[in-house]
This record gives C-alpha cells, sequence and structure tokens, in this order.
C-alpha cells in the first residue's frame, strides 16, 4: 500500500460521525517514525484536518509489531476518553490494513517547541500533563512508560495532549525483565525483551528491566521533560546509550540555574530521584506542588481537571459483565425478566463492540451484542436506528466467527423495516454466501444495490454471488463497475477471482486463453499484495494462481510466507494447508506430501480437502501398480475415503468417482468401475476423465475397438491433455496402424512443445 501526498482516500467513518459532507481526504504530509507512520490528511470540503496512524510498509509482515500496533490502539482509544489526551476517533480500515484516525494537532510537539514556551504556559502544561497522567493511572492502572517531549503534542492554543501509547501497559504487566542479581546494576539495552522506551528519558528502575516499574518511572521520564524545558537539553547526554543509561543510575543531571525560567528545580529534581521511593508518591502530588510554584511566581491559572470527552470501557476486558455483577449500572426487570438498561449506560460498551470488531476480536465484540440482542423488542421496533445497528454488527461478527445460519437469525429481527440500511443488505448478502446459497445471496445484494447504486461491498457480494453460480459474463460486468469505483484489495481480488474461474473453464477445451486469464489474475493479485500483503484471501488467491501456472515452489512459498506472516481465519488457513498439500503433489514429491497430510490431519481432523489430497497420492503413486508375490495390493484407507465419500452426494465429485473407479479397476471389479464412470459422466457431461478411463479399462482389456472411440471422446472434450494420446499411441502400434500412430506421436510432441511455450511465457 502506498500512499503519496496529494492523493484522495476516503474515511467512512469521520464522514458519517464528524464532517458529513465529503468522503474525500487528500494527504497533505507523510511522517515516518520507529515503526510507525502517520499521513496529515484533510478533508477536501469542510477543510478538516486529521492523524492517520498505522505501520510502516517494511513491517506489514511482522505479527509481533501488528500484535503491538493493536494494543496500543485499543490503550489510545480508552484513555482518549480524557481531554488530556490527544484524541483517537476511530479505528478504520483501508485496502483492510487499520488506521487509527485522531486529531492532528497543528501546534506540533514540545521537542520543536520548547524555546517558545512561556513560564504561564509551562505551568498550564505541566499540571495538564500530571492531572491526565493521574486520570490514566487512577480510572486504569496504567503506565506510559514512553513519556518524552516528542509524545507531547500542542493544538493551536498550545495545549498539552499525551500521546504515543504503543508501550503502555497495566501495571500489573508492565515488563517482562528480571531485576538482576549482581551487586552492580546490570544494563539490559541490547537483550531483546529487555528495555523499552527510550533511553534518554528512562527511569533507573525502567532501564534495569525490573519487574515492578509503576507510575512513579513516568514521572521520572517527566521530570526529564520538565528539564528538557528548563534547559533545552536532557538531564543526561552522552555518546551511546550505555552511557547515557549509566548516568540515570549513577550520577546527578546538571545543576539547574539559580534564575532558571520557570524555578522549578525542586520539583524537577524530586521527579528525577535514582530511588522511585523519594520521587512523588503520585501525580496528584506532584500536580499540587506545580500549582504551589506558579502561585509562588505569580501565575494565575485556572484549576484544571480533565473532563471526559465521552464514557468508554477499557476495551477488550468485559467490564460490563463486573458492572453488572457490582449493580453500578441503572436498570429494571421488565417483561420475561428481561434486564432493561438506560441507553447512556448502553452505549459505551457498544463502542467498545465496534472497536473490538475492527481489531479483528470478533468473539468479543459478538459476547458483547449478544447481551444486548432482544429479538422480540427489536422485531417491534425494526425502524430504530440503534436496533438496526445492533442487529447489523452483532450478525457480522457472527458471520466471522463462523454462525452464519445465526447470523441470518438475527438479520430477520429487521427485515419488516421499510428502510434498512445499507450495511443489512451487506452482511445477510455475505452471510448467504457463507451458507453456499448463491442465489439468496445475489438476489440480496440486488435489492441492496436498487437502493444503493454505488455500494461496493453490494457490488462484491453480488460478484462472488455470480461467480458460485458460474455466470462469469455477468460476475465480469458488476466486478469492473466494482473497480472503477475504487481500485482496492476487495476489488482486485474479486476481479482476479474472475478469471481465475473462466480460466477454469476453459483450462481443457482452450488452454492458450486460459493461461491469459491466469495471468491477469497474477497482476490483479500482485497488485492486492503490494498495498496490503497481510490481506490473507488474496494471498491464497495468489498462491493458487501460481499453482494452475505451474509454478508449484513458488506457491508453496506464497503460501509459507502467509501462513507465517498474516493472521488468516481458520478456514482460510485449512485452504492453505490444502493447497500447500497440492503443490507437494505436483512437484511430485509423493513421500513429503503424504507425511505433510498425514501431521496436518491432526490439526484439521474434518479437512475433506487434505484427506482428498492424501488419498489421491497414494492412489497415483503407492496404489496402481504395486503387486506383491503376484497379488495387486490395495490400501485400505484410501479406498475407504472414496467409498464414503463417493456415498455422500452432497460431497462427492466427479474425480472422486473416477479415482475410486480406478481403485475397483485395479482390484479386478470392472463392472463396478464402468458405473462410477457413468456416474461421473452424468455429474459432468464435459469432463474428459470418464472416457478416459473408460478407454484405458477397454485398452487393459486389450478391447481396442471399444478403447479408440473413448480416447478420442476425451482429447475432444481436452484437446490441451496429452494422456489420451499416450495410451492411443499405445493401441496403433499394438494394432500396427503406423500413420495413426505416427498422428498421435505428432500430436503428443505438438502438445509438449506448445504447453512448454505457455507455461515458460513471461516467467
Amino acid at each position: 500500500m502506498q500512499f503519496e501526498i496529494g492523493q484522495v482516500i476516503e474515511i467512512p467513518f469521520l464522514v458519517d460521525r464528524i464532517d458529513g459532507d465529503s468522503n474525500g481526504y487528500e494527504i497533505q504530509a507523510i511522517h515516518k517514525g520507529g515503526m510507525g507512520i502517520c499521513f496529515k490528511v484533510r478533508n477536501v470540503v469542510s477543510g478538516n484536518f486529521y492523524a492517520l496512524k498505522t505501520v510502516q510498509r517494511q513491517f506489514f509482515e511482522d505479527n509481533d509489531i501488528w500484535r503491538m500496533f493493536l494494543e496500543e490502539m485499543k490503550t489510545w482509544i480508552t484513555v482518549s476518553a480524557c481531554e488530556g489526551v490527544s484524541e483517537a476517533f476511530c479505528l478504520t480500515r483501508i485496502n483492510e490494513v487499520p488506521f487509527v484516525c485522531a486529531r492532528w494537532m497543528e501546534g506540533g510537539d514540545l521537542g520543536s517547541s520548547a524555546a517558545l514556551i512561556t513560564p504561564h504556559g509551562f505551568y498550564v502544561n505541566a499540571i495538564r500533563i500530571a492531572r491526565t497522567m493521574a486520570w490514566v493511572h487512577i480510572k486504569h492502572d496504567m503506565i506510559h512508560r514512553d513519556l518524552k517531549p516528542e509524545n507531547i503534542l500542542l493544538d493551536n492554543d498550545r495545549h498539552a495532549y499525551v500521546t504515543d501509547w504503543g508501550l503502555a501497559r497495566p501495571i500489573a504487566v508492565a515488563d517482562s525483565g528480571t531485576t538482576p542479581q549482581s551487586s552492580r546494576p546490570r544494563i539490559n539495552l541490547t537483550e531483546a525483551g529487555q528495555f523499552k522506551g527510550t533511553i534518554t528519558y528512562a527511569s533507573p528502575e525502567q532501564i534495569l528491566g525490573e519487574q515492578d516499574i509503576d507510575h512513579r518511572s513516568d514521572i521520572y521520564s517527566f521530570g526529564c521533560i520538565l528539564y528538557f524545558l528548563e534547559t533545552g537539553r536532557s538531564p543526561f547526554a552522552g555518546g551511546s546509550a550505555e552511557e547515557i543509561a549509566y548516568k540515570h543510575l549513577f550520577e546527578e543531571p546538571p545543576p539547574l540555574i539559580a534564575n532558571s525560567r520557570f524555578k522549578a528545580d525542586k520539583v524537577i529534581y524530586r521527579c528525577l530521584a535514582k530511588d522511585k521511593n523519594e520521587r512523588f508518591a503520585d501525580w496528584n502530588s506532584l500536580a499540587e506542588a506545580l500549582v504551589i510554584l506558579a502561585n509562588k511566581c505569580n501565575i494565575h491559572l485556572e484549576p484544571f481537571v480533565p473532563r471526559l470527552r465521552y464514557s468508554i470501557p477499557k476495551i477488550g476486558e468485559d467490564e460490563f459483565s463486573n458492572k453488572l455483577r457490582k449493580g453500578e449500572l441503572k436498570h429494571s426487570t421488565g417483561d420475561k425478566g428481561i434486564t432493561i438498561l438506560e441507553e447512556q449506560d448502553v452505549m459505551p460498551f457498544l463502542k467498545e463492540a465496534e472497536i473490538l470488531s475492527d481489531l479483528g476480536e470478533w468473539q468479543k465484540a459478538s459476547d458483547i451484542y449478544s447481551r444486548f440482542f432482544l429479538p422480540e423488542i427489536i422485531e417491534k421496533f425494526p425502524d430504530l436506528p440503534f436496533h438496526q445497528t445492533l442487529v447489523v454488527n452483532y450478525g457480522n461478527t457472527l458471520i466471522q466467527l463462523g454462525e452464519s445460519t445465526k447470523a441470518i437469525s438475527v438479520f430477520s429481527s429487521i427485515a419488516r423495516a421499510p428502510d434498512k440500511p445499507d450495511t443489512y443488505f451487506v452482511n445477510l448478502s455475505l452471510a448467504y454466501l457463507h451458507e453456499h446459497r448463491p442465489e439468496l445471496a445475489e438476489r440480496t445484494a440486488r435489492s441492496g444495490i436498487a437502493l444503493y447504486p454505488n455500494d461496493k461491498d453490494l457490488l462484491g457480494n453480488l460478484t462472488i454471488a455470480l461467480i458460485h453460480q458460474q455466470r462469469f459474463d455477468d460476475a465480469l460486468h458488476f466486478a469492473t463497475q466494482r473497480l472503477e469505483l475504487s481500485r482496492d484489495v476487495h476489488s482486485l481480488e474479486e476481479l482476479a477471482v474472475i478469471h481465475r474461474s473462466i480460466a477454469d473453464d476453459l483450462n481443457d477445451r482452450d488452454l492458450p486463453l486460459a493461461v491469459e486469464h491466469l495471468k491477469t489474475a497474477l497482476d490483479l493479485l500482485l497488485e492486492a499484495k503490494n498495498q496490503n500483503p497481510r490481506f490473507s484471501t488474496a494471498r491464497l488467491s495468489l498462491a493458487k494462481t501460481l499453482f494452475d501456472l505451474r509454478r508449484y515452489a513458488d506457491a508453496a512459498d506464497e503460501l509459507v510466507d502467509m501462513l507465517n506472516n498474516t493472521t488468516p481465519h481458520e478456514s482460510v488457513r485449512e485452504l492453505a494447508v490444502v493447497k500447500f498439500a497440492e503443490c507437494l503433489d505436483a512437484a511430485e514429491r509423493s513421500r513429503s506430501c503424504l507425511d505433510f497430510c498425514d501431521k496436518h490431519i491432526e490439526t484439521f481432523p474434518n479437512s475433506t480437502g487434505l484427506k482428498r489430497i492424501r488419498a489421491q497420492n497414494l492412489v497415483d503413486v503407492f496404489v496402481i501398480g504395486n503387486v506383491q508375490d503376484g497379488v495387486r495390493v490395495v490400501e485400505r484407507s484410501s479406498l475407504e475415503f472414496f467409498e464414503t465419500i463417493c456415498n455422500d452426494e452432497t460431497r462427492r465429485t466427479p474425480p472422486d468417482l473416477c479415482y475410486l473407479a480406478r481403485l475397483y479397476e485395479w482390484m479386478g471389479k470392472l463392472n463396478e468401475s464402468l458405473v462410477l464412470l457413468e456416474e461421473a459422466e452424468r455429474m459432468s457431461p464435459e469432463f474428459w476423465e470418464p472416457p478416459y478411463d473408460r478407454g484405458t479399462i477397454y485398452w487393459r482389456e486389450g478391447k481396442f475397438s471399444e478403447a479408440i472411440p473413448e480416447l478420442l471422446r476425451a482429447s475432444e472434450l481436452a484437446p490441451w491433455r496429452r494422456q489420451p494420446w499416450f495410451v492411443l499411441t499405445k493401441i496403433y502400434e499394438n494394432l500396427g496402424r503406423s500413420e495413426d500412430l505416427k498422428t498421435a506421436k505428432s500430436r503428443m510432441d505438438e502438445l509438449e512443445e506448445v504447453l512448454d511455450k505457455l507455461y515458460d511465457a513471461n516467467f
């Protein structure tokens, strides 16, 4: 995903909740720092500025960094309730990459503005920060761990706001380091997982990696900030991180001059005490000391007590259950024992559920929604926006958790509403797709498009529904329309899937055209990967496309990279594992394929795909042709698999019937084998393998006159397959039909040459 200055992007949440004018936001500036990247964007109509923050592109495939970022988002949005924190409005997804959207601070940060701060501004903001950190500590028992001038932002009125909560943690789990045992403190600056923070502003206990650091560590860092504001430099400097660390541990800071600008030297020295017990006991004590100093300096301040912008629980901690159990939520009991809550008590938890959904924590979000979903009430008042939002969001979490049947039932509670939001049609059609009911998905999506003709998600779901019905021309039309609206990862993947589906349909009849469609799909999926390498379904489609282009090693590498560096849904993970097994099978690594299947069937015991690949591999390599002591050997598990699945009309495929037919032929059950091939042909009249398998059976039985028309029929159905011609050469050679033999061999050579050129081109 590459953003450029001047590019216009969409942020629907801001339009719905804040701007309300235009969904277009122009990128004004790009700022990189550490592992993150921040975009300054401006609404093209209102002119309002915002900050969009995410992880830098080179770290997209690092799961540990993503986990840290998502934890920061939860913390930041939680503490954003306090007005002294730089406000994070929402989480949003652009090309399925999570961003946090925040207020843009035009005043910059303390690090670049220290020289401009007046004594009045010093005390106003020092007290403001202290009171804010007191709220964070008292309300959430949390410490920041990276307070520094660059993490204090200023607005147009030069009021300070604390930001960058990437290292913030509850005190009980603030650090994972160990307390050094030697008499001389050991500095853990270079050991992975030990020091976290910015060394110039880190407390001694933070540097030592002690386990029990608390809010007094942040007070020390705050003392370093105050020292910086007094002098324009940090209290401890050096040529290396180790040198600075030792100064934090053993040296006193250079003394402040008697006529310092802000006269805050006593407060600063106390904050910088090496022993945390000698610092201020809490943030409010520090704030009170600053108020007294300000009064002594004849600086008159308005009392600052942080106000709350809104109410929100600590994200993901299930505060609802605790509050309800403790009786902290106003409620009454209605009919049927239903607990009725006040709306102002409910909304914070619904906002929490929205955030958890944006973070992909579907189960936690679903648990919250389920508590407020009362179908008997919602069905009476399906038009209420509150009810519609609850239903749509709850249903979506159920779909993501694989409970699409339940989701459809949830959506039915507002089906009678005359006016329904676009998300109702989007999520209901998605649920039908998950239920493998493409006709209903199509009908729902078309109903939504009639009301919301430019809704990208509806166009996408309609496209997928049409693909499942093999109506590729219609699907191509709507996918192209969606791509014109937005060239994002979803539209790229959906169009690629159509080209892959068309290629699959053409594969036997017109292979060169099929390959062209696959190459088009490959280009689209590479573009999607470039936009977001963590978008696992597109990565899986990319691997499948590489596989279809016979690039088995590349497909396998793509699958391994996807599984290691993304967090796919379990169903996607299973599909990736199955495709990797297919790669091993196609690359003729038979024993590796078998071992791989045996290993991963333990993880996915209900995976028909893995069991099918395993059984096919056994039949192709280890069964057909295996004779011991003059007896044909049949491997039991492969026979049991194909017999079981061929008896299940909901799961069997024509290739399954063909495999079982080959096994039966090997076992001498010729009539049963031919019956299976007839059934496969009824299921798929254009499938080339049934006549091919029949032809090979007749050939091995010496029934050449019956074999030849079957094999010619197979070659007509699949003119790019060499197998029918190979068997024909054996028959013609046996019959002494030299001209026919010459023609068959020529066709085989021609196919081999064309296929080599076809798959090698452009690779």
